[in-house]
């Protein structure tokens, strides 16, 4: 299904070309990934992802259960800003309830 999606949500047609119908293979990483508690396999996730994205065979060092608390902030924090930085389109309403999680 994946390959389908690429291929039907391709903004152009140049874009198209690059993908193909062809079924994806993948491999199922057992050595060097960390024990993930269930609220932790979001941010394992997206970092095995962005390792993977950046061509290295493994996690590094410092992604680790006792820093994955810290690590899962950074994300929610840089994706907040990215938010705010690229997607405000002048509405100034759309960001006026975002005080409402302040003092909690």
């Amino acid at each position: 299904m994946i390959p389908y999606l690429l291929v039907e949500l391709s903004p152009t047609d140049e874009e198209r070309v690059k993908y193909t119908l062809e079924p994806f293979t993948y491999e199922r990483v057992r050595v060097g990934v960390p024990v993930a508690r269930s609220r932790d396999c979001g941010v394992y996730t997206m970092k095995y992802i962005e390792c993977h994205a950046l061509g290295m065979s493994s996690f590094p060092p410092a992604l680790s259960d006792k820093n994955v608390k810290t690590i899962r902030e950074k994300m929610a924090t840089d994706m907040f800003e990215h938010d705010l930085c690229y997607h405000r389109d002048g509405d100034d309403d759309a960001y006026t309830a975002l005080d409402m999680y302040e003092g909690q």
